[in-house]
């Protein structure tokens, strides 16, 4: 069987490390990813290293998606695969003007159209991204069927994209627990905090700079690491200078080193705004490291609710509450056990490879039938 992905990018997402480490595990699917568009496709080397073939594209995001998708067209006479699956909005909206005898599958991997996105939007923002769910919503008929991350994300899209239930196949992210190196219990007067995540406005990243400027004024060693490239690196080092707090915070850009960092740091913080079913909540969880994290539905689809400390999306105050409460706690040994077991049960990308395999024969072989 094979697999033709469409993608943005092979930049350091979610989506994209977590496509990694599901098709370089694959037995009986050959997996092929046209990259199209340009970019710093940082995940390259890994692909191609794990075997993948991979094509870039190299098109402009002001291309339109009907000039890509014929010049797409073209060669997927040739590759004739069995499955095109496309991930994340562009790559889904071009998807949906390919030709050929194939099925076509998307993915449900953001909670993109909550009102928590709408919240902060200025009018032009709130009417773009209206016009975005729009023509989400009425290209969507042409899709046959949707990986969703979560039970949660399938049924928000049944309601904002209309998508019958009997389209969705459920599937959450999976990691390598290999990768990650397990940390040893801390108890100290003073803590690491470390995020993990692009530097954009959803990520929480504001409001996590402002709820440490209140740790630090009681744990004056305290230390905020922040992991991730992105957008907003000038402006969230210049709240920090603001803040005071410079000299306590590092940004540590794009590192190869984060399962080292997890493993050294004391406390993960995850203040993020929405979210599909995040992947660095599941290398906390295989790190063994504590988890405070925005109470969202897509945050707690992932980590149980009795495994971590939970805060009010968007509430500083909150979330600097529950990060003194971190610190003074004596539990966290049991509930980072515990959880790093729920991530080996169900999060360990060994399984979730095989059922991608599974998925997809099942939904050739209901093709097959209806023929």
């Amino acid at each position: 069987m094979k697999v033709l992905y469409l993608i943005d990018t092979l930049q350091t997402g979610g989506a994209e490390k977590s496509l990694l480490s599901i098709t370089r595990g694959f037995k009986e699917v050959t997996p092929v990813f046209w990259v199209i568009f340009k970019g710093n496709h940082r995940l390259l080397n890994e692909f191609l290293e794990a075997g993948i073939i991979v094509k870039t594209w190299g098109f402009s995001t002001s291309s339109s998606c009907r000039m890509i998708a014929e010049k797409l067209n073209e060669q997927i006479a040739e590759l004739k695969p069995d499955i095109v699956h496309a991930s994340l909005f562009r790559s889904e909206m071009i998807s949906r003007k390919l030709q050929g005898e194939f099925l076509l599958v998307n993915s449900l991997v953001n909670n993109s159209y909550h009102w928590r996105r709408y919240r902060k939007l200025s009018v032009k923002s709130f009417l773009s991204l209206l016009l975005v769910h729009f023509r989400d919503y009425f290209t969507s008929r042409r899709v046959d069927y949707w990986f969703s991350n979560s039970g949660y994300l399938g049924e928000v899209h049944q309601k904002t994209l209309g998508i019958p239930n009997d389209k969705i196949t459920t599937i959450p992210r999976g990691r390598s627990s290999e990768e990650f190196i397990l940390r040893k219990q801390k108890h100290q007067d003073s803590a690491i905090f470390i995020t993990v995540g692009r530097l954009i406005p959803r990520k929480g990243h504001s409001e996590l700079l402002r709820a440490f400027r209140s740790i630090s004024t009681k744990y004056p060693t305290s230390q905020l690491w922040i992991v991730g490239e992105g957008p907003d690196l000038n402006k969230l080092t210049a709240l920090a200078k603001k803040l005071q707090i410079s000299d306590s915070v590092t940004f540590w850009g794009n590192s190869n080193q984060v399962s080292k960092l997890l493993s050294e740091a004391n406390f993960f913080v995850f203040p993020s705004h929405y979210e599909g079913f995040p992947g660095a909540l599941i290398e906390a969880m295989f790190s063994k490291i504590p988890i405070i994290a925005s109470a969202i539905p897509e945050n707690k689809s992932c980590v149980p609710s009795d495994l971590g400390l939970w805060f009010e999306v968007f509430n500083w105050k909150d979330m600097a509450y529950k990060m003194e409460e971190a610190i003074e706690s004596d539990r966290w040994e049991s509930m980072t056990n515990e959880a790093h077991r729920h991530a080996l049960e169900l999060l360990d990308v060994r399984a979730i490879s095989t059922q991608y395999e599974k998925a997809y024969q099942l939904l050739l072989e209901k093709r097959a039938l209806k023929k």
